[in-house]
């Protein structure tokens, strides 16, 4: 993120923009002079969180706002289109969307749920707008994501064996590593993955084991940050990658920025790009 706040107009687009972190990041990038796409699935909260930046800011196009189910392959695509026709430059792509379903459900295309959203749909929103990233000076995607990672077994990726929420979170966090590793190297602009800690949101509170809940509970209590906080640590952990002109790297709160080793094969890292290209190929926009 070049240190251009103010002097031009930069474009931001931010999913799970709603709650949490998401809201707290489209709030402030706005209230510094950035136009920001507000990208979420509830369409009243949608429809607020723009209306806030709109009013916070003075500027009635300061917000976009766009509805979409990201567990949707098709949703996802029609959230590119809609913003390739919006903007035709992009500076920051914040893939913040994201959600722990407890249940294994299977999307329309057939993916797991929790494997579509983390993994996939960012994917696809990073491909689908890469002509537009591309054109646009020092441009950044992040991917935000928790701590817990798990090996992702392609073999298994519906999870016909054996089910874990925890699991599957785990094997899309790992996989979305991988995957931005070897796609940073193709892009002239930087891909990188943001963890922010302990964040006193909701997301893990969907848990069904009351004894876990409390736990969270008392964790965050004890260790969380707000959004708010965790907002503008992001925003400083890109400024840092961009000055280090950091690309494929692990961005995380209280951390320096660095370059991890996963300790995988390049075999793996192209079974997996085979994987996710198989995934959205049809999803792409056409030349």
């Amino acid at each position: 993120m070049s240190d251009h706040l103010g002097v031009r107009a930069p474009v931001a687009v931010v999913t799970g923009a709603t709650d949490g972190i998401g809201r707290a990041t489209a709030l402030r990038l706005a209230s510094t002079g950035w136009t920001v796409a507000v990208v979420g699935r509830n369409s009243d909260r949608v429809a607020s969180t723009a209306a806030e930046i709109a009013a916070s800011t003075g500027r009635a196009d300061a917000a976009y706002p766009i509805t979409a189910d990201l567990t949707s392959l098709a949703q996802t695509a029609r959230v590119v289109d809609e913003l390739r026709s919006w903007t035709s430059r992009l500076d920051l792509l914040i893939l913040n969307a994201n959600a722990i379903v407890q249940q294994r459900i299977l999307t329309a295309e057939g993916y797991e749920a929790n494997l579509a959203i983390g993994l996939l749909s960012r994917a696809l929103m990073a491909r689908g707008l890469e002509d537009v990233l591309r054109a646009t000076p020092d441009a950044q995607v992040v991917g935000v994501l928790g701590e817990g990672l798990s090996r992702f077994d392609i073999a298994d990726a519906a999870f016909e064996r054996e089910f874990s929420a925890m699991t599957a979170v785990g094997r899309w966090q790992w996989a979305w590593q991988l995957w931005t590793s070897g796609y940073a190297a193709q892009v002239p602009f930087a891909v990188n993955t943001y963890q922010p800690g302990l964040v006193r949101t909701k997301i893990l509170m969907g848990d069904p084991r009351p004894e876990f809940r409390a736990q969270v509970q008392s964790m965050l209590d004890a260790q969380g940050v707000t959004p708010e906080d965790s907002a503008l640590d992001l925003i400083g952990a890109l400024k840092r990658a961009y000055q280090d002109r950091l690309t494929g790297g692990y961005l995380a709160r209280g951390a320096e920025p660095e370059v991890r080793a996963l300790g995988e094969r390049e075999s793996d890292r192209e079974a997996l790009d085979t994987f996710v290209r198989a995934a959205i190929g049809s999803y792409l926009p056409r030349p």
